[in-house]
Parts: structure tokens; C-alpha cells; sequence
């Protein structure tokens, strides 16, 4: 092994997940504006370090260049509405239309990309804004907002619908799911209650099947949807745990999802109406989105084809272990707890 590839194995080592875990953290119990941006800008760069020790390292200059307007709203307080529902819409990744999260996906590793995914830092900053210039936009400024991140969520959705890639049709759904948390985020009547909701069931949904196809893509070597993978008697556990998580996760009743859901929708019924019928498609759409996705990984007919089954051909690999399963376990049955028991989630809202 040369000198270079010693430095960025070490690199990789104390600057991949555990590292990134600290970072996501920070983002969002930062105790101030200023520690926030702080901790923003240590987002950025460790983004920039894990994407040279990837496979193919390239530099996501859409993505930092996007990072680096989105908070400037926090860094300039007297910043005109305009610019300031600009910059939160980039950072949201609703413009244009999460090009800079792409950019990301493409240059970190699967399981470092899932973990930004999970913690939402977009929604953390539109979150940190609020709370900081509660009246500063318009109603005709949020109004377009909302829009805009409906508008957002039915494209993320509509590229669900078209993928053939197993873990970029979650994440599509995820993004879809995320851009209605920010939705709930700017209303009057709910705000962030609505959105704090939402938000709990798109990081653990996203989780736990994010999870689920990790693994399957480690056993089985599945990475695009075909109905010659049919893993559900494979692999009856990770079977369960998706097909059950995925009914919570896009909004089946007994799910946190469809609680936050309805909050959402009353939210925007009355001032809203074309979001409203935008918002309503969206969910349904990844509803469908997610079935195409658990019909091209578990069900159809198992024989020989174009996929590459990695533990029939490497007797080394291992079931997943008891304490993915476990945690697999755990998110799912909170999003049906925190579905049958709202105020859970709602605390003393």
C-alpha cells in the first residue's frame, strides 16, 4: 500500500459516519445562530473529505457552492424576504428541484449519503431561520414557498415512479416526503408541530429501509429493481421489516406518517387549494412509488438472470446480524406507536 493510499484509509477512518453523526448533530441542537453556521460549515467540509475517498473522488462543487448561500439569511439579518426565501428554498433543495443533494449522493458512500438523508440538515436550517425571523416573510412569500416545496415533492415523486435503481427510488421518496415536512414548516396554525411529525417518520422510515436495501444490495448483489430477485423467502426477516416500515412510511393509517399527513392537509386546504390537490397526488404517488420498489425486490420468480446473487457466490458473507435486526424492529414499530399515540410525538403541543 503507498503513502496516498495510507492517508486516505486513515482519513477514512475518523471522518466517515462517526464523524458525520457529530457534524448532523451539531447541526441541529447548535445552542445559536452563529453556532449553527459553524456547524454548517463543518458539514460542508466533511462532505468535501469523504468525497475524495470514494471510489471514483470528485469534488461536489453544486453542492457546497449551494451550502454556502442557503444559510445566509441567518449570517445577514436584515436581508430582503426575497432573497432570504431564496436562499432557504436552496438550502431546502427545493431549487432546483434537489440538484445539490445529487451532487452529494453522487460523491459520498452509500451508508455516509443515507446518513445525510436521515438527518434532514435542510430542514434543520428552515427550522433555525424560523425560529429566529418567525414574521419576516410575506404571506405571498410563503405561499410561493409552500408551492414550491410541493411542486418539489411531486418531482422527487415522479422520480420514484421511473427509477430502476432499488435505494435511489427510496431516496427519492424520502426527498418527496421531506419537501411536505418543509410544507408543514411554514404553516400558521400547525407550523413546526406538523412538521416535527413528519420529520420523525421520513428519518426513521428512510432508515430502516435504506437499511433493509443496504444489506439485500451486501447479501444479494441487488442494486435495480427485477422480478428475478423474489428475496422474500430469502430473506423472510428483511422482508417484513421493509413491507411493514414501507405501509407506515408512505402514509398507511396506524402510521406516524398519516397523522402528520392530515395535519399537513388541513394546513393547507384553506389557503392553499392547488398545493393542497398537489400535495394530495404526491402522497399517493409515493404510495405506488414504494409498491414498485418492494415488487422488484421481494416478489416474482427466482432464477438465474442479468442480477448477481453475492452470498450464493461468497459463502464468507453473513446474515444480517441481531442487532440490525433488532434496531430494524425498533423503527418500525415507533412509527405505529407514534401513529396510534400522536401526542407522543406532539409533546406538549
Amino acid at each position: 500500500m503507498n503513502a496516498t493510499a495510507i492517508v486516505r484509509t486513515t482519513r477514512a477512518q475518523h471522518l466517515g459516519l462517526p464523524a458525520g453523526a457529530v457534524v448532523l448533530a451539531g447541526v441541529w441542537l447548535a445552542p445559536s445562530g452563529a453556532a449553527f453556521l459553524a456547524a454548517w460549515a463543518l458539514l460542508a467540509g466533511w462532505i468535501l473529505l469523504r468525497a475524495h475517498v470514494t471510489s471514483t473522488p470528485r469534488r461536489p462543487w453544486i453542492a457546497l457552492g449551494a451550502m454556502a448561500l442557503a444559510p445566509l439569511p441567518l449570517a445577514w439579518e436584515a436581508a430582503p424576504g426575497w432573497l432570504a426565501a431564496t436562499c432557504l428554498a436552496l438550502g431546502a433543495g427545493a431549487v432546483p428541484f434537489h440538484l445539490w443533494i445529487e451532487d452529494v449522493r453522487r460523491s459520498l458512500r452509500r451508508t455516509e449519503f443515507a446518513l445525510l438523508l436521515i438527518a434532514q440538515p435542510g430542514v434543520a436550517l428552515l427550522h433555525r431561520w424560523l425560529e429566529a425571523h418567525p414574521h419576516q416573510l410575506g404571506a405571498q412569500s410563503v405561499t410561493a414557498l409552500q408551492f414550491l416545496f410541493v411542486a418539489s415533492a411531486m418531482a422527487q415523486s415522479g422520480l420514484a415512479l421511473v427509477r430502476d435503481e432499488q435505494e435511489r427510488a427510496i431516496t427519492s421518496i424520502a426527498l418527496s416526503q421531506s419537501a411536505l415536512v418543509l410544507v408543514g414548516a411554514l404553516g400558521d396554525e400547525h407550523g413546526w408541530v406538523a412538521a416535527r411529525t413528519m420529520l420523525l417518520s421520513v428519518s426513521i422510515g428512510s432508515a430502516v429501509l435504506l437499511a433493509v436495501l443496504i444489506e439485500l444490495r451486501r447479501l444479494h448483489g441487488t442494486s435495480r429493481l427485477s422480478h428475478r430477485h423474489a428475496l422474500a423467502e430469502v430473506e423472510p426477516a428483511l422482508h417484513a421489516a421493509f413491507v411493514a416500515c414501507g405501509w407506515a412510511f408512505v402514509g398507511v393509517p396506524g402510521g406516524i406518517a398519516f397523522f402528520a399527513e392530515d395535519l399537513l392537509f388541513h394546513e393547507l386546504v384553506h389557503a392553499a387549494p392547488l398545493a393542497t390537490i398537489l400535495f394530495v397526488a404526491t402522497t399517493g404517488f409515493n404510495a405506488i412509488a414504494f409498491y414498485r420498489v418492494y415488487l422488484g425486490t421481494f416478489c416474482g420468480s427466482r432464477r438465474n438472470g442479468p442480477a448477481s446473487f453475492a452470498r450464493e457466490q461468497d459463502a464468507s458473507l453473513t446474515a444480517p446480524g441481531r442487532w440490525l435486526l433488532g434496531g430494524l424492529l425498533l423503527g418500525t414499530a415507533t412509527l405505529y406507536v407514534l401513529g396510534f399515540l400522536p401526542m407522543l410525538a406532539l409533546g406538549a403541543h
